[in-house]
Parts: structure tokens; C-alpha cells; sequence
């Protein structure tokens, strides 16, 4: 029985897993919403990309809640939990148009 074991089997096998579980990612791509407001084509700039800019900027950080455990996205420049409204009227152009 200890004969038995074929070494080229074994390889396709862990090559086989490899596959499986070893992939790569695919590089991040730009959500279309933010091609849009690079553009110029929209007066809107969408949340995500503002919280994507708050966070590479460390003006969105996250903090344990005391109240119950779970970690929370703070804002630095607004104060309190982060929340789309709270920086609404900074992510509108010409916002005395509405």
C-alpha cells in the first residue's frame, strides 16, 4: 500500500486546490456613479465616494461603542456617527440651484 502513492497525482491535486483557493482579485474597479461625478456630468457626488475620501483622509475613523460593543464610523469634521446627510449640502454643486 505504501507503493501506492503516485507523486504526480498528488501534484495535480494541489495544483487543482490552488485554483480553487488561491485566485487573485481583480483590481478594484470605480463604481459608475463616480465616473459620472468625475466627469462633470453630474452636480451630485455620491456618498460613497465622499466616505471613500473621508476614510483615506482619516476624517472618518471608527470607535467602539460604549452602549453596546460594536465599532461605529465616526466623522472628525461633522461630529458624531457618520451619516450621508450630515455632509449632503458639501456634496451638491450648486446647491442654491435647489
Amino acid at each position: 500500500m505504501a507503493n501506492d502513492y503516485d507523486a504526480e497525482k498528488d501534484d495535480k491535486a494541489k495544483e487543482l486546490l490552488e485554483k480553487i483557493f488561491f485566485f487573485e482579485e481583480p483590481e478594484p474597479t470605480e463604481p459608475h456613479s463616480w465616473r459620472i461625478w468625475n466627469e462633470g456630468k453630474s452636480n451630485y457626488k455620491p456618498f460613497s465616494l465622499q466616505f471613500k475620501e473621508c476614510r483615506d483622509k482619516s476624517d472618518a475613523f471608527l470607535e467602539k461603542c460604549h452602549v453596546c460593543g460594536h465599532e461605529i464610523i465616526m466623522c472628525k469634521i461633522y461630529g458624531g456617527q457618520c451619516h450621508s446627510a450630515k455632509c449632503r449640502h458639501t456634496r451638491i454643486k450648486n446647491m442654491e440651484e435647489f
